[in-house]
């Protein structure tokens, strides 16, 4: 073998041993590395409890770099908010009686009734649904939230 291929085979096996970052709700506040070409991995696994009911919607969950991402217009709509899509603005705009609520793909910031929100991971788009970190859901209707690792759980309450 010669040293151009143990150099590249001792990288891979480097970078091969690194471990997955563990997974996250998406804290608010935090700056993040924006992404164009977003990575993410369906979570079929992950159980979402909100107010100890199980929420169970046809758009699963989903992990990105290591935050737990949830389909908003469902979860929105679940809780009485009027959601709307943009197109040429790439935005997703969510109302109810006193709250307004705007996301823009691709962007970590939420607009939450004119106050600008920075999350740790941006809204995208995955199979034509738009998805935001958890703490978004979870800020929007007014619930904290908790990760259980060990059961594979989310609980907004």
């Amino acid at each position: 073998m010669n040293k151009l291929s143990t150099s590249l085979l001792a990288i891979t096996v480097a970078v091969s041993s690194f471990a997955i970052p563990p997974v996250h709700a998406a804290s608010s506040s935090a700056s993040v590395k924006q992404t164009t070409k977003p990575n993410y991995i369906m979570d079929y696994g992950l159980t979402v409890v909100i107010d100890d009911e199980i929420i169970d919607y046809k758009q699963k969950p989903a992990i990105h770099n290591g935050y737990i991402m949830l389909p908003v217009k469902a979860y929105l709509e679940d809780f009485g908010y009027t959601v709307t899509w943009n197109q040429k603005t790439k935005q997703l705009h969510a109302k109810d009686d006193t709250d307004e609520l705007t996301l823009t793909l691709d962007r970590s910031a939420a607009i939450f009734n004119g106050e600008k929100v920075v999350y740790s991971a941006p809204v995208m788009m995955i199979n034509n649904t738009i998805y935001a970190p958890a703490a978004f859901i979870s800020d929007a209707l007014y619930r904290d939230m908790e990760y259980y690792e060990d059961e594979d759980v989310l609980h907004i309450y």
